[in-house]
């Protein structure tokens, strides 16, 4: 290991595996039974994981200079009081003393400056862990495993790089190889699986007293599938297809996630139905529109960008360029995406699936306890604040119609579906938008005389943009959250424990919370044009409750809660719910 990489620690971790399932010796046998001779399964995976880390500290540290700075000058001062005292050297005195302070003063580095460099290292740390598995899985093989699942009789199918995880084209190198049977009604599927999974994490320190700590993810999935198998054309007249090996039916089925920065348009008022941001995503159709059409221009000579709209439109819903209009799915995602985010159409991804993690964070601010006046009164004080915000596109699917049109030899620059708008690649039923703010703003303070104070505003929402129907559902909640506590120490009481009087002592912790929240749903119709209020309600609850250790593992709990609901919805009552009593709780873990 290099000394002045010793910040740094990284690992990566290859896994591979291998599986052969035999079938019935019937399936096995082209003599006896013909057509049944469907082969064995051969099947692989591999996973390959990557882990490193930085920790920015030890490397900054490598400079005395910096090091000082990231110790707030300290270290000189710490040496001072523990080297032992000189004896017998007396003081210099007067002028000659006074100015070889003054001249040792000017060399020490000023508080000013050793702030700025500390600002300059707010880096601390970064972790990042990348992981991805791919498998396939080979129907219909007829060679025989021998040695490490090879097979010498056949070229040592199906390879030493099959065997140990590798991806390679395997279906279309056993067919060339006579590795797969010819049965043409052979029905098991030939199978590839992908998955990936990113994590980042990195803490920022602007000063000792802030601490950010910054997130990004990306995980995705997708697998295929067909069935691989061998096409006679004297037996099957139906396709017109040579005699060889082919994919029938091909599928891709997937999901997609990845953290998301969606928090200029995070504030909009939650008992509204009116969404500025929902106008902006209307409006940026027209702009998504345009720029897929002047996209498909570029890569097709015999695309004309026509702009269909007023008496073009004869059903009233083809608006837009040719073969993109508003309500296609095609020009709803990146119209999503670009309202959401707050960025230009021109700015997103086309195809609905941005490539880079955006930043979300968490950060927490104790700096208030340097101030005398909360150091006096405060055994602690910390504001935080927490943003977290996922897209996802839960499920998308092999546009089998697309397919289909395709096998049956329509050109394939020109396949439309029955509107007019161009058929898309993959079937997308819905994507959405988590956001939360957990909380918005935070406080949690503890007094001197061990009472605490709970503060937080917390908000979130859900859009849901289904592709099905065209309707997005728009999900807001703002809630206060108050909570108080105090712990009385060393309260007593006198119990009769085997006939004798035992006298407890423990703390006594009580805790109270009020919250209010506030939530509503609204469905959007996009192609009607109508905001509806499907659910909502306002919600207050108090929880109150007293914690007393019995022993070591007995506590009893005295508790009270109620809940107040009133709905926004007229096929609702308010309702209200009280629960309160008595609970003990038996530990056994200790």
């Amino acid at each position: 290991k290099l000394p002045f990489m010793d910040f740094t620690s990284a690992s990566v971790r290859y896994t591979g595996n291998y599986d052969w399932t035999t079938n019935s010796t019937r399936a096995l046998s082209p003599k006896s039974d013909p057509e049944l001779y469907y082969g064995s399964r051969a099947q692989n995976s591999n996973n390959i994981q990557f882990t490193g880390n930085a920790n920015f500290v030890n490397l900054y540290n490598q400079v005395p200079f910096l090091q000082k700075a990231n110790q707030g000058g300290r270290a000189k001062a710490v040496a001072r009081r523990g080297a032992p005292k000189k004896r017998g050297a007396p003081a210099k005195e007067g002028k000659q003393g006074k100015e070889e302070k003054e001249k040792k003063e000017k060399k020490e580095p000023s508080k000013i400056l050793l702030g700025a460099v500390r600002l300059t290292m707010l880096l601390r740390s970064a972790s990042l862990t990348y992981s991805q598995t791919n498998g396939t899985l080979l129907p219909g093989i007829i060679t025989n495993p021998t040695y490490l699942g090879l097979d010498p009789a056949a070229l040592m199918a199906p390879g030493l790089d099959f065997v140990f995880g590798a991806q390679s084209a395997i279906a279309e190198r056993a067919s060339d190889n006579g590795w797969l049977t010819k049965n043409t009604q052979q029905p098991n599927q030939f199978q590839k699986t992908f998955t990936e999974n990113l994590n980042f994490r990195a803490v920022v320190e602007p000063w000792q007293d802030i601490r950010l700590q910054i997130t990004a993810t990306k995980v995705s999935g997708l697998n295929s599938s067909s069935l691989y198998r061998y096409h006679d054309p004297l037996t099957d007249t139906t396709l017109a297809l040579s005699e060889g090996y082919y994919h029938f039916n091909p599928m891709e089925t997937g999901n997609y996630s990845i953290s998301f920065l969606s928090i200029r348009s995070a504030f909009e008022k939650v008992d509204s139905t009116n969404s500025p941001v929902y106008n902006t995503f209307l409006a940026h159709r027209a702009v998504v529109s345009d720029l897929l059409a002047q996209s498909r221009a570029n890569s097709d000579p015999t695309y004309n960008p026509i702009l269909i709209t007023g008496t073009l439109d004869s059903t009233g819903t083809r608006e837009g360029y040719d073969g993109y209009s508003y309500n296609s799915s095609d020009v709803l995602i990146p119209a999503f995406l670009a309202a959401y985010s707050g960025k230009d159409p021109s700015e997103v991804k086309l195809n609905g699936r941005p490539t880079l993690p955006m930043p979300n964070w968490n950060l927490n601010f104790n700096g208030l306890m340097r101030i005398p006046w909360f150091k006096k009164n405060f055994q602690s004080f910390t504001l935080t604040h927490t943003y977290k915000s996922l897209y996802t596109m839960s499920s998308y699917q092999s546009n089998m119609l697309l397919q289909q049109r395709i096998q049956n030899g329509e050109p394939v620059n020109n396949i439309r579906n029955t509107n007019g708008d161009f058929l898309p690649e993959y079937q997308i039923s819905q994507i959405s938008v988590s956001e939360n703010f957990g909380p918005f703003v935070g406080i949690n303070l503890r007094l001197k005389n061990q009472a605490s104070l709970r503060f937080d505003i917390k908000r979130n929402r859900q859009l849901n943009l289904s592709l099905v129907n065209n309707q997005m559902t728009d999900t807001k909640g703002l809630e206060v959250v108050v909570g108080t506590g105090y712990i009385i120490k060393d309260v007593s009481f006198n119990i009769v424990s085997d006939g004798r009087p035992q006298k407890i002592t423990s703390n006594l912790d009580l805790k109270l919370d009020f919250s209010l929240r506030d939530n509503q749903t609204v469905i959007r119709r996009i192609q009607e044009g109508l905001d509806q209020v499907t659910a909502g309600q306002r919600i207050w609850s108090i929880k109150a409750s007293a914690d007393y250790m019995l022993s070591s593992k007995l506590t009893a709990r005295l508790y009270y809660d109620q809940t107040v609901s009133s709905f926004k919805t007229s096929n609702a009552f308010p309702t209200l719910n009280t629960n309160g009593g008595i609970a003990f709780r038996f530990n056994l873990g200790q």
